[in-house]
């Protein structure tokens, strides 16, 4: 076929494409006066965590990430933390244990609140 004259199997996928988009359309509309729907925007608007969704990017293509074994969503500033203290690492070396950030004590400063995140105690 040419470039100007669609072939079937071109007429067909755009039956397709548009037979979805209604289906999608009307589906949208129903949803949208669905009970559960409103209920489940309601409870989004009064989340206290809601506005920290702003600090995370889903994956490409994502539009939902429901991954419960999984680390989560890296946050946007995971990454230039990794990376300050990789450079710390890089100029300092062994001197970083003495200096700077003080690595040999990490423990210490992180072991309250990761014993009441995971509700142990701090020596747990």
């Amino acid at each position: 076929p040419s470039m100007t004259t669609p072939s079937p199997l071109s007429h067909h996928a755009v039956g397709i494409v548009c037979g979805l988009w209604l289906v999608g359309s009307a589906l949208r509309r129903r949803l949208a006066s669905c009970p559960a729907t409103r209920e489940a925007a309601a409870l989004d608007a009064a989340d206290p965590l809601a506005p920290l969704r702003r600090h995370f990017r889903l994956p490409d293509g994502c539009k939902v990430y429901l991954c419960g074994h999984s680390l989560g969503l890296m946050p946007d500033r995971g990454m230039a933390i990794v990376r300050e203290e990789l450079d710390l690492w890089r100029s300092l070396g062994e001197r970083g244990h003495f200096m700077g950030p003080s690595w040999l004590s990490y423990h210490e400063r992180v072991r309250g609140g990761l014993a009441r995140l995971v509700g142990a105690k701090e020596l747990e």
